[in-house]
């Protein structure tokens, strides 16, 4: 550039002010006025950066003890069942739990591998009710849930609203007891522990918003080539 008969040269300088980088530039020949805002710009940028780094140190102190204080209070039960298996029986019923076995014992995994038959059924029935029972679950509510959005439904909004009303009030533990075992007859089976938790309100709504989202030209055209409402839920609407 030429300024005043003078030839002013800028020249970039990288220089870092903690995390950031700033540009710095120095004039050699011309006015002085570009010099001291430029340097005015970068010092202010220093300030800026000095009081970030304030701001993060106080984050780090305040957040760092809580988040240490958080996981040990996770960690505690954890440790808790392990010092928990190597104690006696007859001490943890007199003293109750400790975080450290004073009577060590070993009696609780000598009668795991004693009849190891019991432990393996009881983890099948573990994976059989988690894979059943998510899928069961996953399918009727999705379902439902795709039912009720359905414009083309003339009691969606009644069955809408009985879904949301059981969610505010419940008949209670007795009564579901009763028409579990006396009208179900689901009592000392394995099907209790999947059938009565198949249905969940909160899911229902939640797949009804989402599956009010898909476009319904979808069905339309589905519907056009001949497919039926059960096979237009399973091929399209339930892998979306």
């Amino acid at each position: 550039r030429y300024r005043n008969g003078g030839i002013c040269r800028i020249l970039p300088v990288d220089i870092m002010l903690g995390n950031n980088y700033a540009c710095k530039w120095y004039c050699k020949a011309g006015t002085k006025r570009l010099c001291i805002i430029l340097e005015k710009g970068v010092y202010m940028q220093r300030v800026k950066q000095k009081n970030g780094h304030g701001d993060t140190i106080c984050f780090k102190a305040i957040g760092y003890p809580l988040i240490c204080l958080f996981a040990l209070v996770c960690i505690i039960p954890f440790f808790l069942i392990i010092a928990s298996s190597f104690t006696s029986e007859s001490y943890i019923i007199k003293n109750g739990y400790v975080l450290w076995p004073k009577e060590f014992s070993t009696s609780a995994y000598e009668l795991i591998f004693k009849n190891p038959a019991k432990i393996l059924r009881a983890y099948g029935v573990t994976a059989f009710v988690t894979i059943i029972g998510t899928a069961l679950s996953v399918f009727v509510n999705a379902m439902t849930g795709y039912v009720l959005q359905r414009k083309d439904f003339r009691w969606r909004n009644i069955f809408s609203f009985y879904f949301f009303f059981t969610t505010l009030f419940s008949g209670g533990l007795v009564p579901w007891y009763i028409l579990c075992v006396k009208t179900l007859h689901l009592k000392n089976t394995i099907w209790a522990l999947i059938i009565p938790t198949i249905v969940s309100v909160w899911n229902i709504i939640l797949v009804k918003g989402f599956m009010g989202g898909i476009p319904g030209e979808i069905t339309e055209s589905a519907k056009i080539d001949g497919a039926g409402d059960f096979r237009i839920f399973v091929k399209l609407i339930l892998p979306l």
